[in-house]
Protein backbone atom coordinates (compact mmCIF):
# COMPACT_ATOMS: atom_id res chain seq x y z
CA UNK A 1 0.00 0.00 0.00
CA UNK A 2 1.28 3.48 -0.88
CA UNK A 3 1.33 6.38 1.58
CA UNK A 4 -1.06 8.35 -0.66
CA UNK A 5 -3.66 5.60 -0.14
CA UNK A 6 -3.48 5.75 3.66
CA UNK A 7 -2.70 9.40 4.41
CA UNK A 8 -5.28 11.86 5.63
CA UNK A 9 -5.27 14.75 3.20
CA UNK A 10 -7.56 17.04 5.19
CA UNK A 11 -4.61 18.33 7.18
CA UNK A 12 -4.89 21.36 9.45
CA UNK A 13 -1.73 23.42 9.49
CA UNK A 14 -0.38 26.54 11.13
CA UNK A 15 2.20 29.16 10.20
CA UNK A 16 5.37 30.15 12.07
CA UNK A 17 4.15 33.70 12.76
CA UNK A 18 0.89 32.54 14.37
CA UNK A 19 0.60 32.39 18.14
CA UNK A 20 0.65 29.17 20.10
CA UNK A 21 -2.74 30.15 21.48
CA UNK A 22 -4.22 30.10 17.96
CA UNK A 23 -2.51 26.77 17.25
CA UNK A 24 -3.87 25.33 20.50
CA UNK A 25 -7.37 26.49 19.57
CA UNK A 26 -7.07 24.71 16.20
CA UNK A 27 -5.94 21.56 17.98
CA UNK A 28 -8.84 21.74 20.43
CA UNK A 29 -11.50 22.45 17.81
CA UNK A 30 -10.27 19.63 15.56
CA UNK A 31 -9.49 17.18 18.41
CA UNK A 32 -5.90 16.77 17.24
CA UNK A 33 -2.55 17.10 18.96
CA UNK A 34 -0.29 17.78 16.00
CA UNK A 35 0.01 20.51 13.37
CA UNK A 36 2.45 20.70 10.49
CA UNK A 37 3.92 24.20 10.31
CA UNK A 38 4.08 25.54 6.76
CA UNK A 39 5.41 28.60 4.99
CA UNK A 40 3.41 30.78 2.60
CA UNK A 41 3.82 28.18 -0.17
CA UNK A 42 2.49 25.37 2.09
CA UNK A 43 5.99 23.83 2.39
CA UNK A 44 6.79 22.01 5.61
CA UNK A 45 9.09 24.04 7.88
CA UNK A 46 8.33 22.39 11.24
CA UNK A 47 5.77 20.65 13.39
CA UNK A 48 3.98 21.67 16.56
CA UNK A 49 2.46 19.22 19.03
CA UNK A 50 0.33 19.66 22.10
CA UNK A 51 3.34 18.33 24.00
CA UNK A 52 5.51 21.14 22.55
CA UNK A 53 3.01 23.67 23.86
CA UNK A 54 2.96 22.11 27.32
CA UNK A 55 6.71 21.54 27.70
CA UNK A 56 8.04 24.60 25.86
CA UNK A 57 5.39 27.23 26.57
CA UNK A 58 3.29 26.44 29.64
CA UNK A 59 6.02 24.78 31.73
CA UNK A 60 8.48 27.61 31.00
CA UNK A 61 5.92 30.34 31.67
CA UNK A 62 5.85 31.83 28.18
CA UNK A 63 2.78 33.88 27.20
CA UNK A 64 0.06 32.58 24.88
CA UNK A 65 1.24 35.20 22.39
CA UNK A 66 4.47 33.25 21.83
CA UNK A 67 4.98 32.64 18.11
CA UNK A 68 4.83 29.09 16.82
CA UNK A 69 8.30 29.64 15.27
CA UNK A 70 9.78 29.97 18.77
CA UNK A 71 8.64 26.53 19.97
CA UNK A 72 8.06 24.35 16.90
CA UNK A 73 10.26 21.38 16.13
CA UNK A 74 12.39 21.97 13.04
CA UNK A 75 15.06 19.29 13.25
CA UNK A 76 14.64 15.72 12.13
CA UNK A 77 11.17 16.23 10.66
CA UNK A 78 9.47 12.93 9.93
CA UNK A 79 8.44 12.85 6.27
CA UNK A 80 7.70 10.40 3.50
CA UNK A 81 6.59 10.79 -0.09
CA UNK A 82 3.13 9.88 -1.36
CA UNK A 83 4.54 7.09 -3.54
CA UNK A 84 6.55 5.53 -0.72
CA UNK A 85 5.26 2.23 0.55
CA UNK A 86 3.51 2.53 3.91
CA UNK A 87 6.20 0.21 5.29
CA UNK A 88 8.72 3.03 4.70
CA UNK A 89 6.59 5.42 6.74
CA UNK A 90 6.10 2.80 9.48
CA UNK A 91 9.83 2.15 9.64
CA UNK A 92 10.64 5.85 9.95
CA UNK A 93 8.00 6.32 12.65
CA UNK A 94 9.30 3.33 14.60
CA UNK A 95 12.96 4.31 14.28
CA UNK A 96 12.28 7.88 15.42
CA UNK A 97 9.66 6.84 17.98
CA UNK A 98 7.08 9.24 16.53
CA UNK A 99 3.36 8.53 16.21
CA UNK A 100 2.88 10.68 13.08
CA UNK A 101 4.61 11.29 9.78
CA UNK A 102 3.99 14.13 7.35
CA UNK A 103 3.56 13.19 3.70
CA UNK A 104 5.17 15.79 1.46
CA UNK A 105 5.71 16.29 -2.24
CA UNK A 106 9.28 15.14 -2.64
CA UNK A 107 10.24 18.06 -4.88
CA UNK A 108 8.35 21.07 -3.50
CA UNK A 109 8.13 19.85 0.17
CA UNK A 110 4.46 20.92 0.08
CA UNK A 111 2.38 19.15 2.73
CA UNK A 112 0.02 16.63 1.17
CA UNK A 113 -1.13 14.63 4.17
CA UNK A 114 -0.39 12.96 7.48
CA UNK A 115 -0.27 9.33 8.53
CA UNK A 116 -0.69 8.56 12.21
CA UNK A 117 -0.20 5.40 14.18
CA UNK A 118 -3.99 5.09 14.41
CA UNK A 119 -4.17 5.17 10.59
CA UNK A 120 -1.60 2.36 10.42
CA UNK A 121 -3.54 0.31 12.95
CA UNK A 122 -6.68 0.50 10.78
CA UNK A 123 -5.06 -1.27 7.80
CA UNK A 124 -5.32 -4.97 7.06
CA UNK A 125 -1.78 -5.31 8.36
CA UNK A 126 -2.97 -4.49 11.89
CA UNK A 127 -0.40 -6.79 13.47
CA UNK A 128 2.35 -4.74 11.84
CA UNK A 129 0.79 -1.64 13.39
CA UNK A 130 1.20 -3.36 16.76
CA UNK A 131 4.92 -3.79 16.18
CA UNK A 132 5.22 -0.12 15.21
CA UNK A 133 3.34 0.83 18.39
CA UNK A 134 5.75 -1.25 20.48
CA UNK A 135 8.74 0.50 18.95
CA UNK A 136 7.25 3.98 19.28
CA UNK A 137 6.19 3.53 22.90
CA UNK A 138 9.56 2.13 23.91
CA UNK A 139 10.59 5.74 24.64
CA UNK A 140 7.77 6.10 27.17
CA UNK A 141 8.69 2.99 29.08
CA UNK A 142 12.45 3.54 28.98
CA UNK A 143 13.86 3.18 32.44
CA UNK A 144 10.63 1.81 33.90
CA UNK A 145 10.71 -1.76 35.13
CA UNK A 146 7.53 -3.83 35.21
CA UNK A 147 6.19 -4.39 38.70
Amino acid sequence: MKCRELMRSDVHVCHPEETVERAARIMRSQAIGFLPVVDELQRLVGVLTDRDIVTRVVADGYPNSTKVAEVMTTSMLMTAGPENDVAVAESRMARSQKARIVIVDEVSRKVLGVISLSDVSQTEECLHGGRVLQQITRRESYGHQPT
